[in-house]
């Protein structure tokens, strides 16, 4: 039997800007996302993603907050395997609205947290987020800690796959612009191809501050 106890943490924020208009509010635009990105909703994407997982909900708690933002938290398991142990994670997500008093911008933040023992399936997980809201751009943060034995005994630092790379790059419609790696972890920040260049430029002020 292959010992592994690691925990592998994926911490994601999608975020989102909106404009104040002559004809669309900040807050006009805020309270239109919070319809759709309640606590129930945050639960029910985090069951997919739980799904994705081949995990089983152990527990749950989410809320709505007033006047905007949601919470939802689910305990997982996995099963028992020959090669691996495996223990319980959890799975986290909420919601975040705020205004830049100095300029005409507003932003949305969607962040979610997965701890787990087993795989993390990046590309996927991302797709399905994504298809929640159209996200402007995504930080990624992915962390490994713990140890593990080979085959033989002999142990080894837990360290993130070598397709790491590509796996965080399968995101269709999204570009990496900017990354970082170290063995037991690594940062990506990717931005959606088709924004229009005003935004494009808000977001390239907001990163370069």
């Amino acid at each position: 039997m292959i010992f592994d106890s690691v925990t592998r943490t994926l911490a994601v924020n999608a975020c989102r800007l909106v404009e104040e208009s002559s004809t669309t509010s900040i807050a006009s635009a805020f309270a239109d996302i919070n319809t759709k990105m309640t606590a129930k909703r945050l639960q029910t994407l985090l069951r997919d993603i739980t799904g994705l997982l081949k995990a089983e909900v152990l527990g749950y708690s989410s809320t709505n907050y007033h006047p905007q933002g949601a919470s939802a938290a689910l305990l997982i398991g996995q099963g028992e395997s020959a090669l691996v142990h495996l223990d319980k994670s959890h799975l986290a997500a909420h919601t975040y609205f705020e205004k830049d008093d100095l300029s005409s911008w507003g932003s949305f933040r969607c962040e979610l947290e997965l701890s787990t023992c087993g795989e993390l399936p990046v590309g996927e997980l991302l797709g399905r987020l994504s298809g929640e809201l159209e996200f402007d751009l995504f930080f990624l943060d992915f962390k490994v800690r713990g140890i593990t034995r080979d085959n033989v005994g002999r142990m080894k630092q837990a360290v993130f796959p070598a397709d790491f790379g590509e796996c965080r790059l399968c995101l269709e419609g999204y570009s990496l612009i900017s990354s970082e790696d170290s063995g037991s972890g690594g940062h990506a920040v990717l931005l959606a191809d088709d924004l229009d260049q005003r935004k494009r430029s808000e977001w390239h002020r907001l990163l370069a501050g």
